[in-house]
């Protein structure tokens, strides 16, 4: 099959991959009146910040609301879509008055949400994905009906930049990046620490689109980093358009680019192009936090970070995972992350060293092989 019929092939079947998404799986909503609980079961409300079609990060959150149901039997799932807004607040209100047990915040956005909700419904524990303690004086004490999901990313951040660092041939890597808070610096200056390994002389520009969701200004942002002279792009953002965009420059210029994906395998967007990923392990995290919840033993539980109800899982406990190398990366850059990989789990590799899990979790400054204005 020529090239542009075998792009166009992948292209229509990652359209079907989406549409397939969106109607499938456990039931969600996007509705104002919450839905009922299943009375003798567990009853978790998985509030997803985006639309499961976006093949990104809400996704992910989606897949793992599947699995979560049926490795747990003793749980009833509902999911709700484009919770978000001024109709967020309204909705976390909703499943709380109608008895649900467990509700799971997907979005760093809910903080505030969670700040003046958690205390009037102290029956439910909220789970705040990407949440961080002791954030506006929350911590196990003060908000003993608050856990905090969180993943120690900039350790696959890392594994990433070894890979772009050693594949560039400009010497500049692009990175598309939603919104500078503290969970997408902390994946990006992991990222641009693996970079500078493989490759001290290479620079990152982040491009910050300013949302988390936007697909057609994913795509000009990659767009942008591409006319810059970035012959790698990464990015960390909802949709998988930055790869489209890549996928496009190739086609359009015959100039061997390449993509680094976020949350979810994308290849079939970018099929010339891709190298590897982040994908998400989302279950790892609800189901620990689930089954502490139902045995009662998670105000006892205290996590990495040495604060209570802060389940802070890494690449040691599977919370993401690389996805499958294209043929695009060499066996010796493979060979050359598994180790780096190896030493981050058994602890001989420190990613952040001298840096504590709350600092990480608040970082706000880059590097200086990163540019980002």
């Amino acid at each position: 099959m020529s090239k542009p019929n075998r792009t166009k092939l992948y292209a229509i079947i990652a359209i079907a991959i989406v549409a397939i998404a969106a109607i499938s799986g456990v039931a969600y909503y996007y509705v104002t009146t919450a839905q009922p609980v299943t009375p003798k079961l567990l009853n978790v409300a998985v509030l997803l910040y985006g639309t499961v079609g976006d093949y990104g990060y809400t996704y992910e959150n989606h897949l793992a609301a599947v699995r979560l149901k049926a490795l747990l039997n003793y749980t009833n799932v509902v999911e709700v879509e484009n919770v978000m807004g001024p109709d967020a607040p309204v909705i976390m209100r909703q499943y709380a008055e109608r008895g649900y047990d467990i509700v799971i915040c997907t979005s760093w956005s809910f903080g505030d949400y969670i700040v003046d909700i958690a205390p009037l419904y102290p029956k439910v524990t909220w789970c705040w994905l990407s949440g961080v303690p002791n954030y506006k004086g929350m911590n196990a004490t003060t908000y003993p009906n608050v856990a905090y999901l969180g993943g120690d990313s900039g350790e696959l951040g890392f594994l990433l930049g070894l890979v772009a660092g050693k594949i560039t041939k400009t010497n500049k890597i692009g990175y598309a990046a939603a919104m500078r808070i503290p969970s997408f610096v902390e994946v990006i200056e992991g990222f641009a620490r693996g970079v500078n390994v493989t490759n001290p002389s290479a620079m990152v520009y982040v491009n910050w689109i300013g949302t988390f969701y936007d697909p057609p200004a994913e795509k000009e942002a990659a767009r942008a980093l591409l006319e810059s002279g970035c012959d790698v792009v990464a990015h960390f953002t909802d949709s998988p358009s930055p790869g489209v965009a890549v996928q496009d420059w190739y086609a359009r210029t015959g100039q061997q680019v390449y993509f680094i994906s976020m949350h979810a395998d994308t290849r079939m967007f970018a099929p010339d192009v891709y190298l590897t990923g982040l994908e998400w392990n989302f279950i790892a995290q609800y189901k620990a936090v689930v089954e502490m919840i139902h045995n009662g033993t998670l105000h006892s539980y205290v996590g990495a970070s040495g604060e209570g109800n802060d389940v802070w899982f890494g690449l040691k406990e599977d919370a993401f995972r690389m996805t499958p190398y294209s043929s695009l990366v060499p066996k010796d850059v493979q060979d050359l992350v598994a180790t780096y990989k190896q030493r981050i789990i058994n602890g001989s590799y420190v990613v952040f060293p001298g840096m504590t899990v709350q600092q990480k979790r608040t970082l706000m400054t880059l590097g200086p092989n990163v540019v980002a204005p």
